[in-house]
């Protein structure tokens, strides 16, 4: 009975062993665990939520996903969009640049996803084209009645 509910976990308990992690990283298991349980569910459900408490790493974590998914669907495929508050948009440039990803990447703030809309802004790559979205704080787009809402979903 076990293995029907977590043979996924045993299988790719080591995906993860070749995982660089950048000089002033530290690789916890928990965190590891939390990379392989939230991918395989990405790519089962077509997205996740990644819920913890403060100061456990869920930007590092997130990073390292982006990272997996990138180096598997493919550097020259792929497109990255990462909507933030603005009081964290320097950790999450610093992270992704710190893992090598943030040429593969557009950033938005939250208030913002206006400009990624609009097809004269040239800072951004087209809607379209984006093949993971990542959104710190989800739970500010969880009515469906407000613009933000809308403009995530498009």
């Amino acid at each position: 009975m076990l293995m029907t509910y977590f043979a996924d976990r045993v299988e790719n308990e080591n995906s993860l062993d070749d995982f660089l992690m950048p000089d002033g990283y530290t690789k916890f298991d928990y965190q590891a665990d939390a990379v392989i349980e939230g991918y395989q569910k990405m790519l089962k459900y077509d997205g996740f939520f990644l819920a913890d408490v403060v100061g456990l790493g869920k930007t590092v974590i997130a990073t390292m996903i982006a990272k997996k998914f990138l180096l598997e669907n493919g550097k020259e495929n792929t497109k990255i969009l990462v909507v933030y508050p603005p009081a964290v948009e320097m950790n999450w440039k610093k992270t992704f640049r710190d893992f090598g990803i943030d040429k593969y990447t557009n950033f938005v703030s939250n208030g913002s996803l206006s400009k990624v809309l609009d097809p004269d802004n040239v800072d951004y790559w087209n809607p379209e084209d984006f093949d993971l979205i990542l959104v710190d704080e989800a739970h500010k787009f969880r009515t469906h009645t407000t613009s933000g809402f809308e403009e995530l979903q498009s």
